[in-house]
């Protein structure tokens, strides 16, 4: 784990990165960054170890009120402990597909992105690797210069159903381990919390991580950046007890959720049309199988689970 201090203490230090948050995004951050420099990671709540959560559920789970214009609401939460959201996550990992990133060249829509499936393609593997992927059967879709880490999980028998009645099936890619460190998934269903901890979480990775110059607050939650003359200068955190702290850095970067970064930036006073709007979510159908009428059916009758997606 990385050195802990408090807000005060960490205020009395010289950071070259300040980072907010201690998910995905802030910890890929955090490991792509050369050697040497001194990190700061502030975490807005506390490190609770796994059999914790297993036992006694998510420490902290916040309901995040959002000002929502279409006619079904959908309640957003958090989990704000360390780690974030990578503890409740199903550990699904597929890439974008090579035509999201030239979207108005190959559909006259949206806009090209800066950068190519194959030049971000290097960096999708080094993240599957410390992620212990498996995977297999979809280079056909998702193309890749290296092999997954581990192989794909044994299909179900709906897997196979599926299977058997579209050339569209392939076995999607996960860190649901199927060999490596973590145990073996045993397919439980419960991946939302899994009981045997064999999906990747940034706390049992978190080995993949660690440098000597970095260190750790917890239960401190960054309410803004310093920003003068268009350059962060620091950060202004919030502890537990609702003190406030200025934390001085070279750099800061933001690896909240897309919520909490948006929230960030608006009480710093960055203005753009689109900051803190336009937030949506992937819609998930469930394929129902007629068992009455056999297969054929399979790809006809479908369910949306979550109604308020068709108002996004």
């Amino acid at each position: 784990m990385f050195r802990n201090l408090t807000p005060a203490e960490a205020a009395a230090e010289n950071w070259d990165v300040i980072i907010a948050g201690s998910s995905f995004s802030a910890m890929f951050f955090l490991r792509g960054l050369p050697a040497g420099l001194r990190v700061l990671i502030l975490e807005k709540g506390p490190l609770q170890p796994h059999e914790d959560q297993v036992q006694n559920d998510f420490s902290v789970i916040e309901d995040i009120p959002v000002q929502n214009t279409s006619d079904t609401r959908k309640v957003w939460k958090a989990h704000s402990i360390f780690g974030g959201n990578s503890n409740c996550w199903w550990a699904c990992t597929p890439r974008f597909h090579p035509n999201d990133f030239r979207m108005m060249t190959e559909y006259g829509v949206g806009q090209d992105w800066p950068v190519t499936y194959d030049t971000l393609d290097p960096f999708y593997a080094e993240v599957e690797q410390v992620m212990e992927v498996s995977g297999g059967g979809s280079d056909h879709i998702l193309p890749r210069s290296t092999p997954f880490p581990f192989p794909p999980h044994t299909p179900s028998h709906t897997d196979f159903v599926l299977q058997a009645h579209s050339n569209d099936w392939f076995a999607q890619p996960t860190a649901r381990s199927n060999g490596g460190s973590r145990a073996q998934c045993c397919g439980n269903g419960f991946c939302h919390l899994c009981p045997i901890d064999a999906k990747f979480t940034v706390l049992n990775g978190i080995d993949r991580f660690k440098r000597d110059t970095a260190a750790v607050v917890l239960g401190a939650e960054v309410r803004a950046v310093d920003i003068a003359g268009g350059v962060a200068s620091g950060v202004l955190v919030r502890a537990g007890d609702g003190a406030e702290q200025r934390i001085a850095g070279g750099l800061v970067a933001l690896g909240a959720n897309a919520i909490f970064n948006a929230a960030i930036l608006m009480r710093s006073g960055v203005k753009n049309p689109a900051l803190g709007r336009y937030l949506h979510e992937q819609v998930g159908i469930n394929v129902i199988l007629d068992l009455e009428t056999g297969p054929a059916k399979l790809f006809r009758r479908y369910v949306n689970p979550w109604p308020w997606v068709r108002a996004l």
